[in-house]
């Protein structure tokens, strides 16, 4: 089993399993802009830039009609900065991308509104092709980023985020610090891509929630609808992703099932499940009614090793009807050479549930479980088919149930 970390610096190609996958930011003299916290100024063709004074720059910019362009790089220089909202309105149903960037490998900081419940950075009116390139974002008391459903807002289209990290401020070792709801929480992304970077330290033992919190994304033109690659997380309250397709969650029209391929690669996954005395849920968890073609990929899950935490999490991967009725399907599920652990004695349930699924592969992947079913698959899982090299370890013989079948 193997799982890539990138070693990157914004500025440079991110190598991503020894292929170089991306390469971004452009050169100080290819951008379009350049911000810090308190001034913004427009690259002129002479190379000038005079700065002008302005307590939100980036909102500033971004919001502007008359300033902003499809393609534009907007360089960040270090420093903290408050938080913000892309409120604009889709630029271009075809892009180019407009471009958010540190400017630097250390990265500008953004902080959360110190007056009410917020989020640090929120997308609305049906924002898209923005990527944010190198920023850490420090979660607010809702979340760190939030993709906002309301009336007149979404679908999302074509977002990413590079090299990103979102840490929510709690310290589940000493239980002090910040309390976001949610690392990530989104409504209607088409075609999202998060590369790189980490979502970490969401919630507290009592209101924790999930690193990334997706509801009814779909896909776009090119068939993919979410991918995460090479994205870490670690001492989170429930999971590492939930995506959930639910009727109660249409924010736009029409809203059917989601489709496209949902691809989760390359990740260190530890410590999910904090909340609620450790029954918090499971690491990965596709709640039903979608068209998925869905594919955990060299992914690495631990729960219950860590000797500082008290609370060591509830299960690893799950799929459900997502509380639809009637229940409905998630679809395809591929598990490739990944590795699902739980501690000894930890774990309030399988480490692995599978049901209301059209069908699950497994290859090459080891589920080794705390005190319960490494994988338990259920009769709503269509087809199920184990390669040889797969290796599924459980406690007091409890392995793998197919159909009720051990």
């Amino acid at each position: 089993f193997h799982y890539f970390r990138a070693e990157a610096t914004v500025g440079a190609s991110l190598l991503k399993s020894n292929q170089v996958a991306l390469t971004v930011v452009p050169k100080t003299t290819d951008a379009d802009w350049i911000v810090t916290s308190s001034t913004y100024c427009k690259i002129q063709t002479d190379g000038s830039c005079t700065p002008i004074n302005n307590s939100t720059p980036i909102q500033k910019i971004y919001n502007d009609t008359a300033l902003v362009q499809t393609g534009d790089v907007i360089l960040v220089e270090d420093g903290s900065y408050s938080h913000f909202e892309f409120d604009r309105g889709c630029h271009s149903q075809a892009g180019p991308m407009i471009w958010v960037m540190a400017r630097n490998v250390n990265g500008p900081v953004f902080n959360p509104n110190p007056v009410g419940s917020s989020d640090t950075i929120a997308f609305k009116k049906k924002v898209c092709w923005t990527s944010l390139v190198g920023l850490k974002i420090m979660g607010d008391d809702r979340a760190g980023v939030h993709f906002v459903t309301s009336s007149g807002n979404g679908p999302f289209l074509n977002h990413q985020f590079l090299e990103v990290t979102i840490d929510g401020g709690w310290n589940y070792y000493n239980n002090t610090g910040a309390t976001a709801k949610w690392g990530f929480q989104s409504y209607g992304l088409q075609g999202f891509r998060y590369v790189g970077g980490e979502v970490k330290n969401v919630g507290d033992q009592s209101v924790g929630e999930h690193a990334f919190y997706m509801h009814n994304p779909d896909t776009d033109a090119t068939g993919n609808a979410v991918e995460l690659r090479d994205v870490n997380s670690s001492n989170v309250g429930r999971t590492y992703v939930q995506i959930v397709n639910r009727l109660l969650d249409c924010s736009y029209s029409p809203c059917s099932p989601g489709t496209g391929i949902v691809l989760i690669e390359h990740a260190v996954i530890k410590n999910t499940g904090l909340e609620g005395n450790c029954t918090g849920g499971s690491s990965l968890t596709f709640g039903g009614r979608n068209d998925y073609n869905i594919i955990v990929s060299n992914v690495y899950v631990e729960s219950g090793l860590d000797p500082g935490l008290s609370c060591q999490g509830t299960g690893e991967f799950v799929t459900w009807d997502g509380n639809n009725v009637p229940a409905e399907n998630n679809g395809p599920t591929t598990i490739r050479n990944s590795y699902f652990i739980m501690a000894p004695n930890q774990g309030n349930k399988g480490l692995s549930e599978i049901g209301t699924v059209d069908k699950i592969t497994i290859e090459k992947s080891t589920f080794i479980s705390g005190k319960t079913y490494s994988l338990n698959a259920k009769k709503s899982a269509t087809v199920k088919c184990f390669d040889r090299d797969s290796i599924i370890t459980g406690v007091n013989e409890k392995r793998v149930t197919v159909d009720g079948i051990d």
